[in-house]
């Protein structure tokens, strides 16, 4: 996905984050069943305390950025210009211009975009149908599914 060969679109397409129950619940349950795996399998004390905290410090950390976006690094907001330029706006007011990484996933259930900031920093976006409009949603398949072509 070049910015080369992309066309340009008459409107940029402005993407606002919503907080996502439906992605913290899944995150709950993965959490949740790790936690399960690890008292099944019996380790020392000392390992269960390491495990448990590693989780419960995952938990959090994926809850603040992708679900409730409240974590100051959650990207709140995603604009694809016009001219093929992609801004992302966090929740602590930062915004970086950014370059899509290929391969983005497409699927009428989730899109996982990967971004390389002007800070050279990668950032990881999920995206799941409740977490925008669902025209946004729909325009936003739309056009990736053209870039890919």
């Amino acid at each position: 996905m070049s910015p080369r060969l992309s066309k340009p679109y008459a409107t940029p397409l402005f993407l606002e984050l919503n907080a996502s129950p439906v992605l913290a619940a899944l995150l709950w349950l993965v959490h949740g069943s790790a936690v399960i795996v690890v008292f099944l399998l019996d380790p020392p004390f000392w390992l269960l305390l390491v495990a448990i905290t590693v989780l419960v410090c995952s938990l959090t950390a994926n809850l603040g950025r992708h679900a409730s976006r409240n974590h100051p690094q959650a990207i709140e907001r995603i604009v694809w210009s016009t001219d093929q330029q992609w801004y992302l706006y966090t929740a602590d007011r930062n915004r970086y211009s950014a370059i899509l990484l290929p391969p983005a996933y497409v699927q009428s259930y989730a899109v996982i975009l990967s971004f390389r900031t002007d800070t050279g920093q990668t950032s990881h976006v999920l995206l799941i149908p409740d977490m925008l409009t669902s025209e946004a949603f729909r325009k936003l398949r739309v056009r990736l599914q053209l870039e890919m072509r």
